[in-house]
């Protein structure tokens, strides 16, 4: 299977995780390679699917797609080719995988120019899977001889009776990978069961379906009888219940929740399964921690193949002590990364575009792809601030003038100043003017809904309203919470209700509390011009709680943080009454 050199769908040179630079890899799969591929697939009658490449858009093939009744096929395969493959001797089984870890050290190029095409990852982070996959095939041959083998044990009745330990394939093992690790995570699984007697059906990713194709390729070049590994490419909803159904052992990597219903379909089954899934790791800085070594490790453990990694930081505890230190220090680290440099050719822009403030002072941005655009002539930065605009241009407060035509104000406003919070007047109890009341006295809410003071009414942007990255949660647990009042409210025949001012402090006292140890006051802000801080130097915009708190907090709040009054006028009282009645 020779190298193939053409240059239609070529991995562009800096294709990558976190911008990473990588070098030119003029590889494609157009040609007898693409061919060879596909036609490992085989008994199919799904409708074919198209493979993306992630770092350029184009297509990369057109995948054949497995349905129930083909997949069923692929098992009734796999069953006869075990029978069979069984019953070689392990020696012989051993030389297939040693010669099978010899042909990807061959093919290194294709596999490589494959996994990056597939997943749009760095060449460095392709070849560092590759390794695992060699490694791990070598390690499996080196030791299956001595875990394969027969073992004698002493017996029930020492010199009259013996035990033997023989192990025995399971029979047709299911192999399940995502898209992240497509070579590893199938050698790691596959070559062992394969080792052993078993016959494989692995099921990857459409996405990385082609790279479990090549090694189905390589598996038959080394020796492997036919149909002892199947690559069964398709729709989970189609045939996801089929590969755990047909197994006798099935192999899962991904996520907790689907981990979760093939551990319950497998044990209704009476079948063994091993389940790598999901996780939140932590890096737990502590106060004695040698910060040099662990700023050193922080970007290639955060940001590894992007992060996709499941032994991937995604939560860091920091001593107290140490906090500032390291926050400092990482900031730092990570401002020095190559990213800007790749994408902004001048120093002086890369430098007007770098924070001299901690990272979240400011709301963040969730795309950098915008970066390329200062590079264009027709593209300024312009960071001094706006002095005034007048009828032929902007004017910026260092007195140059610019033309323009059109002018998006997308950044820049004071959130929590007069005019913005609230963004009309709005007057309570004895006329009070809640924006004035909060800027003299500071911006204070309960549960970031109601405020004491203003009976009968609901805020879903007051003081402490945002919760988390999503606008859906905070919508769907602020009417959890007007649920439940107006419900109270209705029970008690009441008219008014308005939370009592205790209960308000205590809710603010706690969210201050809470921003006491974050960035925006630990951190370095100072300069960063943040919405988050109103003119008092108050964080009052963001409810500092988990999401998950939130939700659950907006159904089970204590109802005497209320105050619910009845109509005392008889008159009132029955025609409320009799509303409620007819409402119900």
């Amino acid at each position: 299977m020779p190298d193939t050199h053409v240059d239609a769908h070529q991995v562009p040179p800096h294709a990558g995780a976190q911008g990473t630079r990588t070098r030119s890899c003029p590889w494609t799969l157009r040609g007898r390679l693409l061919a060879d591929l596909l036609a490992e697939v085989v008994d199919v009658d799904g409708a074919p699917k198209r493979v993306i490449a992630p770092a350029t858009g184009a297509v990369l093939a057109t995948l054949p797609q497995y349905t129930e009744a083909g997949t069923r096929r692929a098992f009734d395969r796999a069953r006869r080719a075990q029978q069979q493959w069984a019953q070689v001797p392990v020696s012989e089984r051993v030389r297939v995988a040693r010669r099978f870890s010899k042909l990807l050290c061959r093919h290194r190029r294709d596999l490589l120019g494959v996994v990056q095409l597939e997943t749009g990852k760095a060449r460095l982070d392709a070849a560092f899977e590759m390794g695992e996959a060699v490694m791990s095939t070598a390690q499996h041959a080196r030791t299956a001889a001595g875990l394969l083998d027969r073992r004698r044990h002493r017996g029930m009745l020492r010199g009259l009776s013996t035990v033997q330990e023989i192990r025995h394939p399971k029979g047709v093992v299911s192999v399940i990978i995502p898209w992240n690790f497509p070579l590893a995570l199938a050698v790691c699984d596959a070559l062992p069961a394969l080792i052993a007697g078993n016959a494989v059906i692995l099921k990857p990713d459409n996405q990385t379906a082609l790279s479990a194709l090549l090694l189905s390729r390589l598996l038959r070049e080394a020796g492997l009888p036919a149909s002892v590994f199947q690559v069964v490419p398709g729709p989970v909803e189609d045939i996801g219940d089929v590969v755990i159904e047909e197994a006798d052992y099935v192999a899962f990597t991904g996520s907790t929740d689907t981990g979760r219903r093939i551990g319950a379909k497998a044990g209704a089954a009476l079948i063994g399964c091993s389940l790598e899934l999901g996780g939140k790791n932590p890096m737990i800085v502590l106060a004695d921690a040698d910060l040099d070594r662990v700023i050193a490790a922080l970007p290639q453990a955060v940001c590894l193949n992007a992060g996709q990694v499941c032994m991937a930081i995604e939560r860091i505890y920091v001593h107290s002590s140490r906090y500032e230190e390291f926050i400092s220090r990482a900031v730092d680290r990570f401002a020095t990364l190559p990213h800007l440099r790749l994408q902004v050719t001048d120093p002086a822009i890369r430098e007007a575009l770098t924070p001299d403030y901690n990272f979240f002072c400011k709301r963040p941005t969730f795309s950098n792809t915008y970066f390329p655009a200062f590079n264009r002539d027709n593209v300024d930065l312009v960071t001094a601030p706006i002095d005034h605009i007048n009828s032929t241009g902007i004017v910026t407060e260092d007195g140059h003038a610019r033309a323009f035509d059109v002018i998006v104000l997308a950044t820049g406003f004071k959130l929590q100043e007069e005019g913005n919070f609230p963004a009309f007047p709005i007057y309570g109890r004895d006329g009070v003017e809640q924006g004035a009341y909060w800027r003299e006295h500071g911006y204070e809410s309960y549960d970031g809904i109601t405020v004491h003071g203003y009976p009968n009414m609901f805020g879903m942007n007051n003081p402490f309203s945002f919760t988390g990255l999503s606008f859906f949660y905070q919508a769907e647990s602020q009417m959890a919470h007007i649920s439940r009042v107006i419900g109270e409210l209705r029970k008690r025949h009441g008219v008014v209700f308005e939370v009592k001012p205790h209960a308000q402090r205590k809710f603010v006292a706690k969210m201050d509390s809470r921003a006491a140890s974050t960035v925006w006051f630990r951190g370095s802000c100072a300069t960063a011009n943040s919405y988050y801080f109103n003119a008092a130097g108050q964080t009052r915009l963001a409810r500092l709680h988990p999401t998950a708190y939130v939700q659950w907090r907006s159904k089970h709040f204590p109802l005497s943080d209320y105050r619910f009054d009845t109509a005392t006028d008889p008159l009132v009282r029955d025609a409320h009454r009799q509303a409620a009645t007819n409402a119900s």
